[in-house]
């Protein structure tokens, strides 16, 4: 299961990082404020749609019970909204710390060092209280 869960989890890594950055530079290219935040918020959205489903056919698949599926999903949204908070918070506070913020200090914060901290959480969480 583990083997599985890293699997899906790198795929929606892939697929965050690669609309985060699509998103900030479409941001950025229309003056919106906090560009690097929004991005973060949809793209994580994203991955982390894109991994339930996977992690429900998948990793996960023996609770493919349309009744568990419905209980399922809402505990799913539950800890997946808090966990997107992760990164978006460090992709913040090293905005507020580093006087001129660049791509490579949001992908580093956001991407690297927030992804590591969310699919911890989510990883703990899932296994103990939502794929249980």
């Amino acid at each position: 299961m583990e083997s599985r869960f890293i699997v899906v989890g790198i795929g929606g890594v892939a697929l965050d990082v690669l609309l985060f950055n699509v998103f900030r530079l479409f941001l950025n290219a229309n003056a919106v404020a906090q560009p690097s935040l929004l991005a973060k918020l949809v793209s994580s959205g994203v991955g982390i749609y894109y991994a339930y489903h996977l992690h429900l056919r998948w990793t996960f698949k023996e609770m493919e019970n349309k009744r568990q599926t419905d209980k399922l999903f809402g505990k799913f949204i539950v800890f997946t909204s808090l966990s997107l908070l992760i990164p978006v918070a460090f992709l913040y506070i090293s905005q507020i710390l580093i006087v001129h913020p660049s791509v490579a200090s949001d992908n580093f914060w956001g991407n690297f060092v927030g992804t590591i901290a969310a699919a911890t959480f989510r990883f703990a969480t899932y296994k103990k209280y939502v794929f249980t």
